[in-house]
């Protein structure tokens, strides 16, 4: 059994995360994504902890070491957002 996820998906979940965390605005919180028109990787930081990461099943297909570059660049842009937020 595999488990398929549309994109759609994975920002519901991040959307269930960050209502569940009930930021205040005094709060650090970052977003990033790989590709703003075409998404496939998410990561969201909260007061400097990960709290979501999303990868789409078709960036699970790629070669591990282009994965793992895109997905720190996001971990590493959310972080960067989330240090101009305070």
């Amino acid at each position: 059994m595999t488990m398929r996820r549309t994109l759609a998906e994975i920002f519901a979940d991040m959307e269930t995360v960050w209502s569940e965390a009930a930021f205040t605005t005094a709060e650090a919180v970052g977003i990033a994504v790989d590709d703003p028109d075409d998404p496939h990787v998410a990561v969201a930081v909260h007061d400097g902890q990960i709290t979501y990461i999303g990868i789409s099943d078709g960036m699970l297909r790629m070669p591990l070491d282009q994965l793992q570059d895109m997905l720190n660049a996001c971990i590493f842009n959310a972080f960067s957002l989330a240090g101009t937020n305070q």
